[in-house]
């Protein structure tokens, strides 16, 4: 599952680190690093010692071990679970014997030629005469090896990993908006998706995917997207009773509107200002900016799922409120940076 996430990180000022041509590939090459830092904690693959605690397994490794089930012996000496294809479909145990489910003409349990052919194994212990130990079964079965230190079987793991892979920007590339004179900046890696649906800048700006707080016109964004909704509210109007197909989606027409995937991408009772505040849900949120996750100065992953209990509108209106403390905590040296993960 690929999710939007916001970190921020402390860059040296210009002064000290560049001047010129280098400077922006500088100051890229220090967020990738920082954040690279930051995301580490998080890592659900991370092979650092200080990131990782051993998961115990002992007792679910015992308990399968021991596992008993059901058995047939067939007649060249395989045995296997009565739950298996084909012959779980069609034999099953009952008092010791092994039955043919639906034989004869009226279909009911026979002890048939092929049925006396297979012995009954009931309470099987199938894993202890398969494996000879419980090293051996705990390494084949799970994979997991005994730990001297630990005494235990199971493995190390990250109790707090978050993802597995990340990039900056990635199919949310360039939603921050600073003017092209901007020197300091990240534009991080674009998507296929990002690409196919990348928004023009408006005039003397330029979307990135990191840059300094006090470098982000939030305003100019905040009027860059109205105006985006504004035009789409536009087409949406005018091919209301002729489109069939949005965005290569196709579309269920109403006498309300055009419905995708059970939501009204258009209603038609809606005014241009019914729409815009249904599509800016965050409209006095000056940011106009909301990730699923953030990281904060001080390295703390901070998430919407964290929050349980509300209905929809008030955990929307809670972290709205979360990530704008964030933002409003951060100095205009700090610099903020778009985050694609992968869990």
């Amino acid at each position: 599952m690929h999710n939007f996430g916001l970190a921020a990180v402390t860059i040296p000022q210009a002064e000290e680190y560049g001047k010129g041509n280098s400077l922006q590939n500088k100051f890229t090459q220090m967020v990738e690093k920082e954040v690279e830092c930051k995301m580490e904690p998080y890592w659900k693959l991370t092979e650092n010692p200080e990131y990782l605690k051993f998961r115990d397994c002992t007792e679910y490794v015992e308990r399968s071990y021991e596992w008993k089930i059901d058995c047939f012996r067939l007649p060249q000496g395989t045995i296997i679970p009565t739950n298996m294809s084909p012959y779980g479909n069609r034999f099953l145990i009952r008092d010791g014997k092994v039955y043919e489910r639906e034989a004869g003409p009226v279909h009911q349990p026979r002890r048939t030629k092929r049925a006396k052919r297979i012995r009954a194994l009931p309470n099987y212990p199938l894993m202890k005469k398969k494996y000879p130990d419980l090293r051996t079964f705990a390494d084949a079965r799970f994979g997991f090896e005994y730990s001297e230190k630990e005494q235990a079987y199971g493995y190390y793991m990250n109790p707090n990993g978050m993802w597995t892979r990340f990039r900056i920007g990635g199919r949310w590339a360039c939603l921050l908006l600073v003017k092209d004179d901007c020197e300091e900046y990240s534009k991080g890696e674009a998507s296929w998706i990002y690409q196919k649906y990348n928004v023009p800048s408006p005039d003397g700006y330029c979307w990135l995917s990191g840059a300094r707080m006090r470098d982000i016109d939030w305003q100019a964004m905040k009027d860059c997207y109205i105006a985006e909704r504004t035009e789409r509210f536009r087409k949406l109007e005018g091919d209301f009773y002729t489109a069939l197909i949005l965005d290569g989606i196709h579309v269920i027409q109403t006498d309300k509107g055009n419905c995708i995937n059970r939501i009204y991408e258009y209603n038609c009772e809606d005014s241009l200002e019914d729409y815009l505040e249904r599509e800016t849900r965050q409209k006095d949120f000056r940011y106009l900016i909301l990730p699923h996750d953030f990281l904060d100065m001080e390295g703390n992953w901070h998430s919407v799922d964290d929050i349980q209990g509300l209905t929809e509108d008030e955990t929307h209106k809670e972290w709205t409120s979360r990530v704008g403390d964030f933002l409003d905590s951060l100095s205009g040296d700090d610099v903020l940076v778009i985050v694609d993960y992968v869990r």
